[in-house]
């Protein structure tokens, strides 16, 4: 079953007649399409800067959109086999109850988990990434996990690893990701959840000459910080009082919070230096709870929800005959 491509800014259909451009039935948004890769950014700017760049030369900006089509650090922060997640990933798509659909994966990077399912879809924010690494035998679509560019419904099996940390909109892509799952799909969804400023300032890496005073004093107590149980009692308080929060407000679905990170895009630190947004695990829960998604991983009662640390979130949509 092929994929529904949409106009991400419009979610309305795209006219593909042309194979060079494909333009929204409607508004007429061009979108240009480059070796059999449709260019589905929303920003038109983006979009003419990835048509319009010869990648193979240093561009020597600090913005995002030349930062990972430059692939500088790729091989440091991705990899290209990853047995353990294709294995793991497998075995959830087989629980799914979705009807036969595509299996999209929001940031496929190196390629290391493609071809996961009968029509895989790989989505990435760096067209280079997806030319370089990606097999023209799968689906390939350069374009933003804040505007995916998919009709409703339309995905049976989600997955992303490491992605959505670097999106800066993160209320948004979960939006996304429940609007284009079909009823009875499963999203499996791993971020580097909890990321945090001083590892996008490199402060571990960094000497304290180099660091301004905040950084010195984040340095400086690290060796505390760091800890699991520190971390646990930094973040278990303010979990309670939003679950408690959302009960006595009637469980309604909940805005997905998070926090904005200064990512860094000149010199790569360490991994994850690059990431421009913080994510809480538990905050990724309730947003599904309270839509009334199965929750597949964590499993267990509110107990476990609430300890939820650095692993996936896997959720099930209702089906559409399940009131």
């Amino acid at each position: 079953m092929p994929v529904e491509f949409r106009c991400p800014i419009h979610h309305e259909p795209l006219d593909r007649s042309d194979p060079t451009r494909w333009v929204g039935v409607g508004h007429g948004e061009v979108y240009p399409v480059i070796d059999g890769i449709p260019i589905l950014l929303p920003d038109r700017a983006e979009r003419e800067r990835v048509a319009q760049t010869d990648w193979s030369k240093p561009v020597g900006t600090s913005q995002p959109i030349d930062f990972y089509n430059d692939a500088r650090f790729e091989t440091i922060y991705s990899r290209d086999t990853h047995h353990e997640g294709r294995a793991t990933l497998q075995n959830w798509l087989e629980q799914s109850v979705a009807p036969d659909g595509p299996v999209l994966e929001i940031g496929s990077g190196r390629g290391a988990l493609q071809g996961i399912g009968s029509d895989y879809v790989a989505l990435d924010y760096a067209f280079t990434a997806l030319r370089r690494n990606i097999d023209p035998k799968h689906t390939r679509v350069c374009g933003t996990a804040e505007h995916l560019p998919f009709a409703d419904g339309s995905i049976a099996f989600l997955f992303t690893i490491d992605a959505l940390e670097h999106v800066p909109r993160a209320d948004l892509s979960f939006a996304e990701i429940e609007r284009v799952l079909m009823p009875g799909g499963i999203a499996y969804l791993l971020p580097a959840w909890h990321c945090v400023q001083y590892v996008c300032d490199g402060v571990r890496k960094r000497p304290y000459r180099d660091l301004n005073l905040p950084q010195k004093l984040a340095k400086l107590m690290l060796p505390i910080r760091t800890k699991p149980v520190v971390k646990a009692m930094g973040a278990l308080p303010a979990r309670v009082a939003r679950r408690m929060t959302w009960t006595l407000s009637g469980a309604r679905p909940t805005t997905m919070r998070y926090r904005r990170l200064r990512a860094e895009y000149e010199q790569f630190w360490e991994s994850d230096c690059d990431a421009c947004t913080r994510i809480d695990s538990h905050e990724g829960v309730l947003f599904f709870k309270s839509r009334g998604y199965e929750l597949l991983n964590p499993a267990g009662g509110v107990v476990r929800q609430l300890l939820t640390r650095h692993e996936p979130v896997v959720v099930r949509k209702p089906r559409a005959d399940v009131t």
